[in-house]
């Protein structure tokens, strides 16, 4: 977004070491940085007056749609991994929704196939909102030009 012009205000996540990599990668690019925070997206450490006009939850997920670039999670990933992710994506998706102002827009993404993580995650988010509506959602071919399966849904909040 930021190599678009497209102004962000602030980027989170859990991981300090994927903080610092962001804060690397846009010295290297050039780009400005927005407001970087450690801390959960589920309970962000912003003011309730902080309501964007768009967010982007890119969520943790099981991965399962980078099995041709890392193999190694077959391994890894078991069935009971996945109940755990889907409350937090839920767990997310809420925060990021009770934060986002009257018409604006959110943008789910994972890089997996399962239903669970992706279709049902958006169907509940639907049912509890009735100001939420679905603008678009897609999944791409793995292994296109080398990218990885994603899935993706748009929402806006009437």
């Amino acid at each position: 977004r930021l190599e678009r012009g497209v102004e962000v205000a602030a980027a989170s996540d859990t991981s300090l070491p994927r903080l610092l990599g962001l804060k690397q990668e846009l010295a290297r690019l050039g780009l400005p940085s927005p407001a970087i925070i450690a801390a959960s997206g589920a309970r962000p450490p912003v003011a309730p007056s902080f309501q964007p006009g768009g967010i982007l939850l890119d969520a943790p997920c099981s991965g399962l749609g980078t099995l041709d670039r890392r193999p190694d999670l077959r391994k890894k990933r078991a069935p009971s991994h996945i109940p755990p992710l889907v409350r937090l994506q839920s767990e997310l998706i809420d925060a990021a929704w009770a934060r986002l102002r009257q018409g604006g827009q959110l943008l789910y993404i994972t890089c997996t196939r399962n239903p669970e993580e992706n279709e049902r995650q958006i169907e509940r988010l639907l049912r509890l909102h009735p100001e939420a509506s679905l603008l678009a959602s897609w999944e791409n071919a793995p292994g296109i030009h080398g990218a990885d399966l994603m899935y993706g849904a748009a929402l806006k909040k009437k």
